[in-house]
């Protein structure tokens, strides 16, 4: 009589496989970490340029100063003054900012109604995570062009 050939992993063999599956992913981790740091940097310079041009273009739409009011890691596009919220922005967890230049408080920058910046130099905001050596810097020109460079 022939015994049925039973099919299948032994205990040895799914030892194996799971100990190279955990190599494997400790070689990844590094640098998923890494490039989940670059996303969260691309999403907070994104989220500033969306709040910039939302200020700019309800400053022209309504005739009024457009400003972005900038408090830490939270920012809010509002017209008129501060007060006055259009929509509201938090940078993602580890990113931080430093804003730098602009004759005028560049904490809040400001949108006169022919979308030009009340700032007669380029505001600029960097835009960091202690995860990753690269940044991000927004600068926005006194005309209203805004550009994020890496």
């Amino acid at each position: 009589m022939n015994k049925p050939k039973i099919q299948g992993f032994t205990l040895l063999e799914l030892i194996i496989a799971v100990a190279i599956m955990g190599i494997t992913l400790s070689l990844a981790l590094p640098s998923i970490t890494g490039i989940l740091a670059e996303n969260r940097l691309t999403s907070a310079a994104n989220d500033m340029v969306s709040a910039l041009q939302v200020a700019r273009s309800e400053s022209i739409k309504q005739v009024r100063q457009g400003v972005v009011c900038i408090t830490g890691t939270t920012w809010v596009s509002s017209i008129g003054a501060c007060a006055n919220v259009l929509q509201n922005y938090q940078a993602p967890r580890g990113v931080s900012l430093t804003i730098t230049g602009g004759d005028i408080n560049a904490q809040t920058p400001t949108y006169n109604s022919d979308g030009r910046l009340v700032a007669t130099q380029n505001i600029t905001i960097e835009f960091t995570n202690p995860d990753t050596p690269k940044k991000r810097v927004l600068t926005a020109t006194p005309t209203g062009r805004i550009t994020v460079t890496q």
